[in-house]
C-alpha cells in the first residue's frame, strides 16, 4: 500500500461523510432516527480505535526531531491547535490501546488488548476507556502483570453491557476486592484536610467559601439538601432570576437554579439547626445508615446513607454514641409490622426503612438516585389493579422512573427478590433488568446476563 491508496481512502471517507449530511432527514421516524445515531456512535468509536493505531504507528516511527518540534505532544498541539495535555492524553491512550512492536519489528497486540477489541468493533464508548484508564492508576504497584491483565478483560466485557457510570461503581468495587487494605480510609489525613474557610465579603456583598468535608460533614450535608432543597421549598421572597424554571409537586414555578436552592437549604438548615427532624420520602430526616453487624463488630468498613454517602465504620460508632438522634442503624430483626396487604396504599416508615437497607436507592438500570430521592413503588402490581402494600412487592423508584411506569409502557416485576424494569419493544435490547448501581458486589457475584430468558 502507498501513500495514494491511503488519499483516495480518506477521499472517499469524506465523499461518504458528506453525502450522508446531505440527505434529509424529516421523513424518518424516530426508530429511524435512533438506529442512524446508534449508528453513527458505533463508527464513532471505531475511528477512535483507527487514531490509536494511527498514533502509535507514529510514536513507532518517528521522533518530534523528524518535525523540528521538542516532543511529538507539542507536534500534535501545534498542528491540531490542542493543549498540550490533550495531546498527551491522546499519545498516553494510543500507547495503552493501539498495536506495539517487539525489537525484531514483529508487530504485537494491544497493553490493554481487551479494552482495544471492543472499542475496534464499536461496543464501548471512549468514556467507558476512560473509566478503565483511571481504575488502573487507583491499583497500588504491587499488584502483579496477571491480576492486572485479568482485571482489564473483565473491565472490557462488563463495559459492554452498562453505561461508563455503572462502570465506575464497578471499577471502584474492584480496586477494593483486589485491595481490601487499602479500602479503609486513613481516618487522621482525612481530619487534617478537612477544611471550610470563608472568604474576605466582596462589594456586592457576597461572600465566597471553599473547602473540603470529611464524610460525617457530607453525610450530614445530604440530609440537608435533600430535605431543604426541593424546588418550591424555602425559597426567598425576592430569590432573583434563576437560569432554570423547575416546578415543585404542586406546579409551581420555582425561578431558581439548583446551586441557588441548595444555598437556600444550607441558610435554612443553619437558621434551625441541621437536626430538625421531619421526612424525606417518608425516610427519617436524619441520617439512616445500614450496616453488616460483622462490619459493626469490627468497627471497620462503611455504612451506607440514604442520601449515598459511605461513612466510615469508625465514624458511625462515635456517632451513635454521641446521639440516637442523628442516626438509625436496623438489621431484620424487627418487630414491627411490615406486611400490610391492603389495609393502606401507602407504606410505613418501617417498611420504608427496609426498602432502603434492601434497594439503597432507584432500582431502574442505570439510575443512581439515592434513597432520599426515591419514592415507594408497588413493583409486583399497581395499587390500582390489586397490588399490596407488602414489602416483598414494594421497590423504590425515583419521581421519573416512577412516571415512566404510569404514563409509558415500561413495566416491572419483583423475581428472585430482585426488582425487573422491563421497557417496551422497541427499546428492548436486551439489556439488564435489575440495577446493580447501589449493590456494586453484583458485578461479581450474579450470572453476566440478568435478561429476560428466550
Amino acid at each position: 500500500m502507498d501513500r495514494a491508496d491511503v488519499v483516495a481512502a480518506l477521499q472517499a471517507w469524506d465523499d461518504a461523510r458528506a453525502g450522508l449530511a446531505a440527505l434529509p432527514l424529516d421523513t424518518l421516524t424516530g426508530a429511524e432516527l435512533v438506529a442512524i445515531y446508534e449508528h453513527r456512535q458505533h463508527g464513532l468509536r471505531q475511528e477512535a480505535a483507527l487514531d490509536h493505531t494511527v498514533l502509535a504507528t507514529l510514536t513507532q516511527r518517528f521522533t518530534a526531531a523528524d518535525f523540528g518540534g521538542t516532543g511529538l505532544k507539542d507536534v500534535l498541539a501545534q498542528r491540531l491547535h490542542l493543549d498540550t495535555a490533550d495531546a498527551k492524553r491522546r499519545l498516553d491512550a494510543a500507547g495503552m490501546l493501539g498495536p506495539r512492536w517487539a525489537f525484531t519489528g514483529e508487530e504485537l497486540p494491544a497493553e490493554w488488548d481487551n479494552t482495544s477489541a471492543a472499542l475496534t468493533k464499536g461496543l464501548i464508548d471512549p468514556a467507558h476507556v476512560e473509566v478503565i484508564r483511571k481504575f488502573f492508576t487507583k491499583l497500588p504497584p504491587w499488584v502483579d502483570q496477571a491480576a492486572r491483565a485479568d482485571a482489564e478483560g473483565d473491565l472490557a466485557r462488563w463495559a459492554q453491557g452498562m453505561c461508563p457510570e455503572d462502570l465506575q461503581k464497578l471499577a471502584d468495587h474492584l480496586v477494593e476486592v483486589i485491595d481490601p487494605d487499602g479500602a479503609e480510609p486513613d481516618h487522621d489525613k482525612q481530619q487534617a484536610k478537612r477544611t471550610f474557610k470563608m472568604g474576605k465579603q466582596r462589594s456586592d456583598g457576597m461572600t465566597p467559601v471553599r473547602g473540603e468535608l470529611d464524610p460525617e460533614t457530607a453525610a450530614l450535608l445530604d440530609v440537608v439538601l435533600a430535605r431543604e432543597g426541593a424546588p418550591g421549598h424555602n425559597s426567598p421572597k425576592d430569590p432573583g432570576a434563576g437560569e432554570v424554571a423547575e416546578r415543585d409537586f404542586t406546579g409551581n414555578s420555582d425561578p431558581r437554579t439548583r446551586e441557588q436552592r441548595h444555598h437556600d437549604a444550607l441558610k435554612t438548615a443553619l437558621r434551625h439547626a441541621a437536626a430538625a427532624g421531619g421526612q424525606i420520602n417518608g425516610l427519617p430526616a436524619t441520617i439512616v445508615a445500614t450496616t453488616t453487624i460483622g462490619d459493626l463488630q469490627a468497627g471497620t468498613g462503611y455504612a451506607h446513607t440514604a442520601g449515598g454517602t459511605r461513612l466510615p465504620i469508625r465514624d458511625l460508632i462515635r456517632m451513635a454514641g454521641q446521639s440516637r438522634h442523628y442516626l438509625a442503624v436496623f438489621d431484620d430483626h424487627t418487630e414491627e409490622i411490615l406486611y400490610l396487604g391492603r389495609a393502606r396504599r401507602c407504606a410505613t416508615t418501617a417498611q420504608r426503612l427496609a426498602l432502603f437497607a434492601r434497594d439503597r436507592g432507584c432500582t431502574r438500570p442505570g439510575c443512581t438516585a439515592p434513597a432520599y430521592q426515591t419514592q415507594v413503588h408497588h413493583a409486583q402490581r399497581d395499587w390500582v389493579d390489586g397490588g399490596q402494600t407488602d414489602i416483598d412487592e414494594l421497590a423504590l423508584a425515583c419521581q421519573p422512573d416512577n412516571n415512566l411506569i404510569e404514563q409509558t409502557e415500561w413495566t416491572t416485576r419483583r423475581r428472585d427478590g430482585r426488582t425487573e424494569w422491563i421497557p417496551p419493544p422497541i427499546l428492548d435490547t436486551g439489556q439488564h433488568r435489575t440495577n446493580r448501581y447501589h449493590h456494586p458486589r453484583r458485578y461479581l457475584t450474579d450470572r453476566d446476563d440478568d435478561a429476560e430468558p428466550a
